[in-house]
């Protein structure tokens, strides 16, 4: 598979630390101007998370040690963040972020997508609007807790819509084909080009996460 690193911080694990004094260890020119605007925690979690995903990557496979302030993230217009420093380096990133906490992934890919997700119940109106007839068969497939599946599976599409550079609106043109019960894998194909894509999910108490990767 692609070599990628992740990342993933929780607020209460930072313990009593000075949100603006990390923000300022790790934000500069436009981003640091961006959070001072409007300082969200959920968006500093993702930048951190993602800065350090990066860091991490190029320590491992170049063996360059950069501090936070020489990685820079944008967005494109679409709002998908990409790495504009430093720039030699191609790399795929995608970032998501739940209450107070954020995870981020990069990837030597063309495509990376990450999602997280809060488990909870979806009434049957709610599967109705998210999966189609033969996805809810999918689904129904696998046993053991069907909540979760559910969830692994919304995950699944939106980490692969993600993937495939595209946003939440998108979500439509996915579809899920099959499920690997005992490995959390969701088979995911993109009607748009019939590319099917093998989203591993994992579950952590009450949170899914789903990671997809385009080679």
């Amino acid at each position: 598979g692609s070599r990628a690193s992740c990342f993933r911080i929780v607020r209460h694990l930072l313990g009593e630390v000075d949100l603006d004094r990390i923000a300022r260890m790790y934000l500069a020119g436009e981003e640091w101007v961006r959070y001072q605007q409007r300082p969200r925690l959920d968006w500093l979690l993702g930048r951190i998370a993602a800065n350090d995903a990066i860091r991490d990557w190029l320590r491992r496979q170049h063996g360059r040690v950069l501090h936070p302030l020489e990685v820079t993230i944008a967005n494109r217009p679409g709002g998908a963040p990409i790495v504009v420093a430093p720039a030699d380096v191609p790399l795929a990133i995608s970032i998501s972020h739940l209450d107070e906490e954020a995870i981020a992934v990069v990837a030597d890919a063309q495509g990376v997508g990450v999602d997280v997700v809060r488990v909870g119940e979806r009434g049957a109106e709610g599967l109705d609007l998210a999966f189609d007839q033969e996805e809810r068969a999918a689904i129904a497939r696998p046993g053991g807790n069907a909540q979760t599946w559910v969830h692994r599976a919304w995950c699944a599409k939106e980490a692969a819509a993600k993937a495939h550079g595209l946003g939440f609106d998108a979500l439509g043109r996915f579809r899920v084909r099959r499920i690997a019960g005992e490995a959390g894998t969701v088979q995911v194909e993109f009607l748009g080009n019939g590319q099917h894509l093998e989203v591993g999910t994992y579950v952590d108490q009450d949170r899914v996460m789903a990671l997809a990767i385009i080679e």
